[in-house]
Order: C-alpha cells, then sequence, then structure tokens
C-alpha cells in the first residue's frame, strides 16, 4: 500500500471511530466528562491502542462535516 494510501486509510477509521462515538453519546446521554474513546490504527509500527478525551461533541461533529466536505485543514 501506497503511503498516501494508508493516511486515507487511518484518516476514514477516524472518522468511523468518531462517528460510533457520536452516536454512543447521543443514545446514553453522556456528559463531556465522560466521552472516552479507543482508536487502533491500523498498519501501525507499534499497532497500539490510543486513547482520546473528547471534551466537546459538537467540535467532534464539525469535524465530521469539514472531513466529509474534504476540506484539507482542521480547526479543533
Amino acid at each position: 500500500m501506497a503511503k498516501g494510501s494508508k493516511f486515507v486509510h487511518h484518516l476514514e477509521y477516524i472518522y468511523v471511530g468518531i462517528e460510533h462515538l457520536c452516536d454512543h453519546v447521543q443514545k446514553n446521554n453522556l456528559r463531556r466528562s465522560q466521552i472516552w474513546t479507543k482508536m487502533r490504527i491500523p498498519n501501525c509500527k507499534s499497532n497500539r491502542s490510543y486513547k482520546y478525551r473528547v471534551d466537546h461533541v459538537s467540535t467532534i461533529q464539525k469535524f465530521l462535516t469539514k472531513l466529509h466536505k474534504g476540506h484539507s485543514s482542521y480547526d479543533l
């Protein structure tokens, strides 16, 4: 797999993870302090799990919108 396509694959993987997180938050009505997610990045040398804290669901939704529209830079 070429470097560029690997990067796109990682972005798609993160996109799906964030989408699931948004669904989970809405279904369970979680407070901001309770929102956590773990993502494994495929084809990564160490292949470790990374934990991210998410403070604002609206920020994620803005990110998803920008990603979907094909923006190249994200103001998070």
